[in-house]
């Protein structure tokens, strides 16, 4: 009856100390997990005011009145709407009197000869 008792105790104490063992790690990862996700909102939140600047940056750069003042200090004008020939309408026996101007990295075919 001794040894039985022995072998009992042992058996539960092995079982105890592989359930303390597994309880444990568990409790490890849950807190290595919460850390991680609370890093990774920490991170969200981060993005989340990046973007937000970044949106009233391009508010800023895509306004009428930005446009307007960067177009004025490349020496851009308006277009004249009645210079402007649609190539749909076009007509071949005009095509001598068209010239092309070179507008940047682009042409622009201009209505007669006008510069633009």
């Amino acid at each position: 009856m001794g040894k039985d008792k022995f072998l009992t105790a042992f058996l539960v104490i092995v079982f105890t100390f592989f359930f303390l063992i597994v309880y444990i790690f568990f409790h490890n990862e849950n807190l290595r997990m919460g850390y991680q996700i609370e890093k990774l909102r920490q991170e969200r939140d981060l993005l989340k005011e990046k973007i937000e600047i970044l949106e009233i940056e391009k508010a800023k750069l895509t306004s009428l009145k930005k446009v307007e003042q960067t177009t004025r200090e490349l020496g851009m004008q308006e277009i004249d709407l009645n210079k402007i020939l649609s190539i749909r309408n076009f007509d071949e026996k005009d095509k001598d009197k068209l010239q092309k101007t070179e507008i940047g990295k682009g042409y622009f075919i201009s209505k007669f000869g006008e510069k633009q």
